[in-house]
């Protein structure tokens, strides 16, 4: 049995010699990905397996070492992991050829052939990467290529709430199983018919609904998901249906020209406009229910009208009122305020999130 290298310190010259030896000739014979893998783990003695850009792969060497756990190398695209360990400096030095090489090979190499999951596929769709023909292919394999209208759509929340996400992507699509995948840590899914919008969203979690599109059109509707997303809030309650007001399911169709706030917000600092501040203020001051009592304010014609909407008496909601006017030196008593003050609410919620809120409840920008 052919012996372990970087075994023995007093050899590390020469083991670290035979190894990049070994690696330089690999690079500039252009070999795929898989053999790659292979040639190393001979060379090495040692099992390898990992992640390379979401290809998994994995060779063992001509007759496998006992295992004795597992050196994690890289980080990011690039995951591996060697068995039986390496010692630290071996590792340190192993996994500075290992990564610069597969990115060469990725970058100057054949084209792998390492199967791709179904997830895999449907992210390079919504990613709008890959060729015409891949996407096609992508799309054909997936069996959405026939569909007349595809809708995706986004959800977020909590952590530990992926597999009632899942649960909830089901609800959605009518009792179907629809195709799912994870971009960064929101869970997409795939409809092929209309959203079941009135069905109960767990606690902690939201919904954001992109249009019904082409199938080649699929990453405008993600795009349209992820933006509706960002509108929406999370749930308080599973009971259904869910209020327009509460935002716990929003769809992008009725998001409208507000949309062009999300711009607004990414591309400058709205927290530093008067009115975000002041609701800012308010929040970080008031009861804890003065942002979901000032959105009713907006959303209804009058005061009797907004305090039916959050279960309070009117004459609290009117002293509410006033408190806000004096923060925020609008009126909000006619339609011009109420404009304003639910453009203020928007962006003051649109810069909280930065970005649709991921299942563990951290920013992401997908």
């Amino acid at each position: 049995m052919k012996e372990l290298l970087f075994e023995h310190e007093g050899r590390l010259a020469e083991d670290l010699f035979e190894f990049s030896e070994t690696i330089d000739t690999l690079v500039e014979s252009e070999v795929s990905l898989q053999d790659f893998f292979g040639a190393v783990a001979r060379c090495l003695n040692r099992v390898i397996q990992g992640s390379v850009f979401r290809l998994q792969l994995q060779a063992l060497p001509d007759i496998s070492p006992a295992a004795e756990g597992w050196s994690s190398l890289g980080e990011g695209e690039i995951i591996l992991q060697i068995s039986p360990p390496l010692p630290d400096l071996a590792a340190r030095l192993v996994e500075q050829r290992l990564i610069h090489a597969l990115k060469i090979i990725l970058r100057n190499g054949p084209a792998t052939t390492a199967v791709e999951s179904d997830a895999d596929r449907l992210r390079s769709l919504l990613g709008k990467s890959g060729s015409p023909a891949q996407r096609v292919d992508n799309l054909q394999r997936l069996g959405l290529a026939e569909s007349r209208l595809l809708t995706v759509v986004a959800i977020a929340g909590d952590s530990g709430e992926l597999r009632r996400a899942a649960a909830l992507a089901q609800d959605l699509g009518g009792g179907q199983s629809p195709l799912l995948a994870r971009v960064g840590d929101v869970l997409a899914v795939i409809l092929r018919e209309e959203p079941h919008q009135e069905v109960g969203v767990p606690k902690g979690l939201s919904v954001g609904l992109g249009e019904a599109l082409p199938p080649e059109r699929i990453h405008e509707s993600w795009e349209g998901a992820k933006t509706a997303l960002r509108f929406s809030q999370p749930s308080k309650s599973r009971r259904a249906p869910h209020r327009v007001i509460d935002a716990v399911v929003v769809d992008i169709a009725k998001v409208g020209c507000l949309r062009v706030l999300v711009d607004a917000v990414d591309h400058r600092n709205v927290r530093e406009l008067d009115d975000v501040r002041a609701i800012h203020e308010l929040a970080e001051k008031g009861p804890p229910d003065t942002l979901n009592v000032l959105e009713a304010v907006a959303a209804t014609e009058s005061i009797r009208q907004a305090a039916q909407l959050v279960h309070l008496h009117h004459n609290t909601v009117a002293t509410r009122v006033d408190a806000a006017e004096g923060v925020l030196r609008f009126p909000l008593r006619e339609i011009y305020g109420r404009t304003r003050l639910l453009i203020a609410l928007t962006l003051y919620r649109l810069h909280g999130s930065s970005g649709a809120r991921r299942l563990d409840g951290a920013p992401v920008h997908a």
